[in-house]
């Protein structure tokens, strides 16, 4: 089989990508996400599902969760590369910002 990908893995992949979504408390219905030949794509606006913070940690912003993200997803088995298409962040050569 080689290098292919069988749907099967991507729809693996997409689980993975959505348990990971989640766990960063990602507001699910603004970001459409998808995986095709091991490939992510993630569209729309990454918002937080809710504040976090303690009270003793200064929550992330929309940039430190967008890095953190696209560090996290790439060390997913099987990503073979990830694509921003994002309406509020966008990154320029290696550093992300808002729009």
């Amino acid at each position: 089989m080689g290098d292919r990908l069988l749907p099967f893995d991507d729809y693996k992949l997409t689980a993975q990508l959505r348990t990971l979504l989640i766990q960063r408390w990602v507001d699910l219905a603004g970001v459409d996400y998808t995986v095709g030949n091991g490939v992510v794509y993630l569209r729309g606006s990454l918002r937080r599902r809710c504040p976090i913070g303690n009270g003793h940690a200064k929550p992330e912003s929309m940039v430190e969760l967008a890095a953190r993200l696209e560090s996290d997803i790439r060390k997913i088995v099987g990503v073979r590369g990830v694509v921003f298409q994002l309406e509020n962040l966008v990154k320029d050569d290696l550093q992300w910002r808002a729009r």
